[in-house]
C-alpha cells in the first residue's frame, strides 16, 4: 500500500503509515481473506475474484479450476 501511495515500502514513519492506514480502511469491506495458499482451493469453488501468488502456486489453482470447469485466467 506505501508503494502504491508513492511512499517508502520499508517507511516506519508516522505520517507515511497514517495514509497507509486510511486506505486499507476503504478497501476493507471487499477484502474477505488474505491468506498465502487458500486462493489454490478458492480457484476451484468461485471464492476468489482476484489472488497473487506464486508462478508454481498460481499454475495449480489454473488447474484446479480447470477440473472444475471453470474459466480460469491466469499472469505469470
Amino acid at each position: 500500500m506505501l508503494l502504491w501511495l508513492g511512499k517508502d515500502p520499508n517507511s516506519q514513519s508516522e505520517a507515511d503509515l497514517a495514509p497507509r492506514e486510511e486506505a486499507l480502511l476503504k478497501i476493507r469491506p471487499y477484502v474477505r481473506t488474505i491468506h498465502s495458499s487458500q486462493y489454490i482451493e478458492d480457484s476451484r469453488t468461485a471464492r476468489s475474484a482476484f489472488a497473487v501468488g506464486y508462478s508454481g502456486d498460481v499454475l495449480q489453482a489454473r488447474d484446479r479450476a480447470a477440473e472444475a470447469g471453470r474459466r480460469s485466467t491466469s499472469a505469470t
